[in-house]
């Protein structure tokens, strides 16, 4: 028996998610009249739509008025996530772009008003149900031709579905689990759209995300195969100069300001594309490059007007991964241990406004250039980190649609 607490907590969290999804389906309508006052859409073209509509509104309206209140009422994600697939699969087979974008924007707005605590449901039926066609089709054509189109929308609309898809370990197993022409098309799109865009923010979000080390499983074998898939996509970023084109991203914000988020996200993805020892055995290999990431990122921790604190204790993060004893003799040539303590005289000295962002750096310097526990987390790089029971984060932004 569900005692009363729990049956009220059953209760809200139907009610709302149907209010939700209620309010997803009064969004489309609003956007099918504007289309039908556009001259984009004639009322004939809205059949299958009004027929949806009344049996989406009805499923929802039959949970709300239930007297039976059970699990069952709240995991109503697999029948949405099914019939979207059934819509994207048609949208497809017609090559209807304009279907397809429809179809990807409606999963994201379900994503977006999902309960965060059944986020990462949302995300398993994702896989479940093969959104993508990668598993069903056993390649990964569906994603890389929309991302090929032309349109801005079409491939936004698919980036903004890729980014919360790898916010699981499983989600990532999906999006290699044919291969790697996924990240490198990602990777293209990071690198060949204007700084600042929202699919240049998208594609830095999923570079991040699957940068990440997501061991989430007591399952030592699963945990291998997730290390080797980890280490399978930092060789591609490798390989395919991410850590290049993220450092001269940070130099143009000198010149001219970075959206926060490429910063934020960017920044990120280096600290942790340095967490792994390939890529300290690839800068090991390549000690020129090795030598100007370092100094580039040295001279840009200097820079505290175009530094917000997260972006810094990035900065931070990856010259404590840059530090270690393998490269001794280039770390004296460029005077890195004098480097980081002049940083840290003339940080303390400075006019930072917000003394506690100024005592969390100096915190956060300390411990991984001058104690016991930087010199561990140098010693202890490439190894496993666990995130257990993390939300799942989708980004937002107010400038999506273009």
């Amino acid at each position: 028996m569900i005692d009363g607490y729990r049956l009220l907590e059953i209760k809200y969290r139907s009610i709302l998610s149907c209010a939700r999804h209620m309010f997803s389906i009064a969004i489309n309508c609003v956007e099918n009249f504007i289309s039908l006052k556009e001259g984009q859409k004639k009322v004939e073209d809205l059949d299958n739509d009004i027929q949806n509509y009344k049996k989406e509104i009805g499923k929802y309206h039959k949970i709300i008025m239930s007297d039976s209140w059970t699990n069952e009422n709240i995991l109503i994600n697999g029948a949405i996530v099914e019939e979207h697939k059934k819509k994207f699969k048609a949208a497809l087979d017609s090559k209807n772009k304009q279907d397809i974008i429809e179809v990807l924007l409606s999963l994201r707005v379900n994503a977006l008003q999902t309960n965060p605590d059944l986020r990462t449901n949302f995300v398993d039926d994702l896989i479940k149900y093969d959104i993508l066609n990668i598993t069903e089709t056993k390649s990964n054509d569906t994603v890389i031709n929309i991302l090929n189109q032309q349109e801005y929308n079409i491939r936004n609309a698919m980036m903004s579905v890729l980014s919360i898809i790898v916010s699981k370990s499983e989600g990532i197993e999906y999006i290699v689990s044919q291969g790697e022409q996924i990240i490198k098309k990602v990777i293209q799109i990071m690198k060949g759209t204007e700084d600042g865009q929202v699919l240049q923010r998208f594609a830095i979000a999923i570079l991040q995300k699957m940068s990440v080390k997501l061991f989430d499983s007591d399952d030592i074998n699963k945990n291998e195969a997730i290390k080797k898939i980890n280490n399978m996509i930092i060789n591609i970023y490798n390989k395919h100069n991410v850590i290049d084109w993220l450092i001269k991203l940070f130099q143009r914000n000198k010149t001219h300001k970075v959206h926060e988020f490429c910063m934020n996200y960017g920044s990120a993805l280096l600290a942790n594309i340095l967490g792994y020892k390939e890529t300290i055995d690839f800068l090991f290999d390549n000690l020129s490059f090795y030598k100007n990431v370092t100094e580039t990122l040295l001279d840009l921790i200097k820079d505290k007007g175009n530094n917000n604190t997260q972006v810094l204790m990035h900065y931070l993060m990856c010259l404590n991964y840059l530090s270690i004893d393998k490269f001794k003799m280039i770390k004296e040539e460029i005077n890195f241990d004098q480097q980081i303590k002049t940083f840290e005289e003339e940080y303390q000295k400075s006019n930072e406004n917000n003394n506690v962002n100024k005592k969390t750096v100096l915190n956060l310097s300390f411990l991984l250039f001058h104690s016991e526990k930087g010199k561990e987390l140098k010693k202890n790089i490439g190894e496993n980190i666990r995130r257990k029971g993390e939300p799942l984060i989708f980004e937002c932004f107010r400038d999506e649609i273009s």
